[in-house]
C-alpha cells in the first residue's frame, strides 16, 4: 500500500464536552485555534479554511466536505490542500473522563509521495492543540 500512517494525536482538557465540541466546530471558536474559514458541523457541508500563507509553497487554503457528525463525541471530514495528491481525512473524537475531555484527533490518506506536508501535519497538529488548550483556559476565566 502506498499510503503513510495516520496521524495520530490527544489531548486532555479540563473542560465540559460541551464546550471543547464547540471549540472543534464553531468557526468562529476554530478561527482562534486553527484557521478562519467557513466551517459548520453539517454533513455534506464544503467548508474552506484560509490563513496567511507561510511560505510561497502553500496558497494557506485548506478545502474540504463534512462526511460524519455524531455531536458532540465525532466530526470527520475530508481535507485538501494544493499539495496533496487526493483528499485526506481528519476525525476529531471527544471522550468524557474523570478528569475532563479527551480530544483525539486522526489524519490519514496521506500518499507517500506527500510526505512533506505529512510531517508538517505532524507537528501542525500538535501546535494547534496547544493553541486550543489556550483558547479553552481563556475562556474560562
Amino acid at each position: 500500500m502506498n499510503r503513510l500512517p495516520p496521524i495520530e494525536t490527544k489531548r486532555l482538557y479540563k473542560s465540559s464536552i460541551k464546550n471543547v465540541w464547540e471549540n472543534v466546530t464553531s468557526q468562529k471558536k476554530l478561527a482562534l485555534w486553527l484557521m478562519p474559514g467557513n466551517f459548520k458541523a453539517e454533513v455534506g457541508h464544503q467548508y474552506y479554511f484560509q490563513c496567511y500563507p507561510a511560505s510561497q509553497e502553500w496558497n494557506g487554503k485548506v478545502l474540504g466536505e463534512v462526511l460524519e457528525v455524531n455531536e458532540p463525541n465525532f466530526i470527520k471530514f475530508t481535507w485538501r490542500t494544493d499539495h496533496f495528491k487526493e483528499d485526506t481525512i481528519v476525525s476529531f473524537s471527544l471522550t468524557e473522563t474523570e478528569d475532563g475531555v479527551l480530544l483525539e484527533i486522526k489524519h490519514e490518506g496521506f500518499s507517500k509521495s506527500d510526505i512533506v506536508d505529512y510531517e508538517k501535519h505532524v507537528t501542525g497538529w500538535d501546535r494547534h492543540l496547544t493553541s486550543l488548550e489556550k483558547v479553552i483556559t481563556d475562556e474560562k476565566i
